[in-house]
């Protein structure tokens, strides 16, 4: 994926599940150079939306802290973890995850917007990717 093009990637996520999505890099790009953040939203105009206990919400963000508990960030939660793979070869890779304890908490049906964003050692974001959120209902809630 060359770093001045657009990549799109829609993530389909099961209510009650782990979900993940991993994003490939063209080979050999530095992704250990970088530091990086998904955030998914409802919409690009930051309509808050209702998520479980955490009520009305602006965004959900994930960065490279493991969180399986999420601390408030102003309007948002922090959640997941992004992780690296393979800086340096033939497929570098970012994988970003959700846990199934804060996918249960997406309203039924959720549809909104997602990116990966890259930061450089200057503070710089680069948006990587972009793509549709989706949410599949759970048939029974786990417990």
């Amino acid at each position: 994926m060359p770093e001045a093009s657009k990549a799109y990637a829609n993530w389909e996520i099961l209510q009650d599940a782990d979900a993940d999505i991993t994003v490939q890099f063209n080979a050999s790009y530095p992704i250990d150079s970088y530091t990086y953040k998904a955030r998914i939203v409802k919409d690009y105009s930051g309509t808050a939306f209702t998520f479980g206990d955490a009520g009305s919400i602006d965004y959900i963000e994930i960065d490279q802290t493991d969180r399986t508990a999420a601390p408030s960030d102003g309007g948002g939660q922090v959640y997941g973890v992004i992780s690296k793979s393979g800086s340096g070869t033939a497929t570098p890779v970012i994988t970003v995850k959700l846990y199934a304890i804060q996918t249960k908490d997406f309203p039924a049906s959720f549809s909104g917007k997602w990116d990966l964003l890259e930061k450089t050692g200057a503070g710089v974001y680069t948006r990587q990717t972009q793509g549709e959120v989706n949410i599949d209902n759970s048939a029974a809630a786990r417990f």
